[in-house]
């Protein structure tokens, strides 16, 4: 039997559950992909197919999770990542750090324009999504991120997430493109800075966000990101940034 598979059945210490379980576990040296012996890794195990796997083999970037190996077995799918010591950045309490809030925002930004020039959509960027160490960040779970060829192609099955961080286009008309990660961006952008939703209800109008002059420099990128997300490129928010 695979080494994976016995891992999981001998009930190795189960971190995290979600629509996903996720085990945190050690692969010894005699498997060539390692370069230390016990080395640690996350192991996904999900009950639903997707092309998570397929999509982190395609990309190499020091802040996104880095892929090791998948398996199918018993109809289920198991996904082996790298294991990163940080916490999503709903943990974190940022008030009074802009310019922390600054570093990563921009540094997160560089990584959704690498995927964006490799033509992919992560599709669910939030603070659950982005783990932080204190230094660096890992950008994680590519379940609901696709392939597409443009700016201008749309794929219109992949409405899945919160309704504060999917693009209202996207909620009306079933729309989905590059355009989306831009206003996931605005959205986590503003939960950092308040550690709250900026809409209430099902609203997307200004008048219900909150500002605080403490941060006008950040409550300018949120106006901009929110307000012109579907013409935005992500080298502009870079250029903002700067």
């Amino acid at each position: 039997m695979n080494k994976y598979i016995q891992i999981i059945e001998n009930n190795k210490e189960l971190i995290f559950e979600s629509m996903s379980n996720i085990y945190k576990i050690k692969i010894g040296d005699n498997d060539q992909r390692c370069c230390t012996s016990d080395n640690d890794y996350i192991l996904k195990e999900s009950f639903i197919k997707s092309d998570e796997h397929t999509i982190l083999q395609k990309i190499n970037h020091d802040s996104i999770i880095k892929y090791h190996n998948y398996i199918e077995h018993k109809k289920k799918y198991y996904l082996i990542t790298e294991y990163f010591d940080g916490q999503n950045l709903k943990l974190f309490n940022f008030k009074d750090k802009k310019d922390e809030i600054i570093k990563i925002f921009n540094n997160l930004i560089k990584t959704i324009e690498y995927l964006h020039n490799n033509h992919i959509v992560h599709f669910d960027i939030s603070r659950s999504n982005v783990l932080y160490d204190g230094k660096i960040i890992k950008l994680i779970d590519f379940n609901t991120s696709f392939c597409i060829n443009n700016k201008t192609e749309f794929v219109n099955d992949n409405m899945f997430g919160r309704w504060q961080n999917i693009a209202p286009i996207t909620l009306n008309e079933g729309n989905t493109g590059y355009f989306n990660d831009i206003w996931a961006l605005g959205i986590l952008l503003y939960n950092m800075t308040y550690n709250r939703e900026p809409f209430h209800r099902r609203s997307y109008k200004f008048e219900n966000i909150y500002y605080n002059k403490k941060y006008e420099k950040i409550n300018k990128i949120i106006k901009y990101i929110l307000g012109n997300y579907l013409e935005i490129n992500i080298s502009d928010l870079i250029i903002f940034l700067d």
